[in-house]
């Protein structure tokens, strides 16, 4: 696989030789998307060695939340995108088990890891916009059912 960047076009051309998987090239795609929202070469390389990854697009693109959920107004959408700022990173990579990159400018949220951590993101960044839920508080919110879930498992209620 190469690419080549084109600063007079700016544009990336991808080469990779026929035979190449599918899923090889999407997850180099992605990764160059990593890479340009600026999350760390050491993290992005690992989506190349198959490890789940989600990007979650926030605005009204294709793959957006907004458009997804049929939030119209342009002004509500960027009050709840400075939401995405206050979401505490480090806190809920370490309660997933997933590396979260948030990139608010971008309209973009990132994450690398289990699947199960990746839903459990997925659904905390759509809370937070679709809701309009403050992260904090829906984090602690998150840690509460999880302390009561476990508090039923040890007890073998469930």
């Amino acid at each position: 696989m190469a690419c080549a960047l084109d600063m007079n076009r700016a544009c990336i051309t991808f080469f990779a030789p026929k035979p190449m998987k599918l899923n090889a090239c999407r997850n180099f795609r992605v990764f160059l998307t990593l890479l340009s929202v600026g999350v760390p070469a050491r993290q992005a390389i690992r989506i190349l060695n198959e490890v789940a990854w989600d990007t979650i697009y926030t605005g009204f693109g294709k793959e957006g939340i907004c458009r997804n959920y049929g939030i119209k107004n342009l002004d509500d959408y960027l009050q709840r995108k400075k939401r995405l700022r206050a979401i505490p990173e480090k806190e809920l990579g370490q309660f997933t088990g997933c590396e979260v990159y948030v990139r608010p400018r971008n309209g973009l949220v990132a994450a690398i890891g289990p699947v199960e951590g990746l839903k459990v993101v997925r659904k905390f960044v759509t809370d937070c916009i679709v809701d309009n839920a403050d992260p904090l508080s829906l984090m602690s919110q998150y840690k509460f059912v999880l302390e009561v879930s476990e508090c039923f498992f040890r007890l073998n209620i469930c």
